[in-house]
């Protein structure tokens, strides 16, 4: 900090570190409940489920960059977020399913009765 003045630049602008400090403290408080929050949401959840959600997030992101700051969707933009949308659009299907006791997954095929020779 020292070597590339960043010190020097603080001591300058002295006046303006008290509210600075009062917004660190503040970005570090929510950081740090949104991490307890995220810590419960995995006992409930499964790490799939939150990461699945995180990918959402990102999509909700994206569109709302799209439409605040009108920017461009590239084919990559659209394509991931087609994507994701389908997949997480997938994943909560099948995971209600299976939470509702119905699987999802075809039904086992009966084992043949064994005939026994004499």
């Amino acid at each position: 900090m020292f070597l590339t003045g960043e010190v020097n630049t603080a001591m300058n602008n002295w006046e303006v570190v008290p509210s600075a400090s009062f917004w660190f403290i503040l970005t570090g408080i929510i950081s740090f409940m949104l991490n307890v929050t995220s810590f419960m949401a995995n006992k409930v959840t499964s790490p799939v489920t939150l990461c699945v959600c995180g990918n959402m997030k990102q999509v909700v992101v994206i569109v709302m960059s799209i439409l605040i700051n009108n920017d461009v969707i590239t084919v990559q933009k659209a394509i991931g977020i087609i994507v994701v949308s389908i997949g997480g659009a997938t994943y909560a299907y099948i995971s209600t399913k299976e939470t509702m006791g119905q699987s999802t997954l075809p039904a086992p095929a009966k084992p043949k009765a064994q005939t026994q020779s004499a």
